[in-house]
């Protein structure tokens, strides 16, 4: 192999690398900015520490918080995998 060959290679492995570190540190902010649920409260079904404040309609579970529910973006309730027709964030 040449040496540009394997420049080339190393510099596309450490991009991606730092790609990826870049995106991982975002989400942990993200799921730093979120407020933890109070004790009696149940929180995310996801993250398990979050207060939920995304309600999933037609079923009526809030169930995520909106850290995950941005990563999850899924076409059924993570609870009772029906439907998901509307998204309401409450505040």
């Amino acid at each position: 192999m040449q040496p540009q060959s394997v420049m080339a290679l190393v510099t596309i492995v450490v991009a991606g690398l730092l790609a990826y570190l870049f995106i991982k540190q975002e989400d942990v902010q993200d799921e730093n900015e979120e407020k933890a649920a109070p004790s009696g409260v149940v929180p995310c079904c996801v993250c398990l520490h979050a207060r939920p404040s995304v309600a999933i309609l037609p079923c009526r579970h809030l169930c995520l918080c909106k850290s995950c529910h941005r990563k999850l973006r899924s076409a059924t309730c993570p609870l009772c995998r029906g439907p998901v027709n509307e998204i309401v964030e409450l505040s």
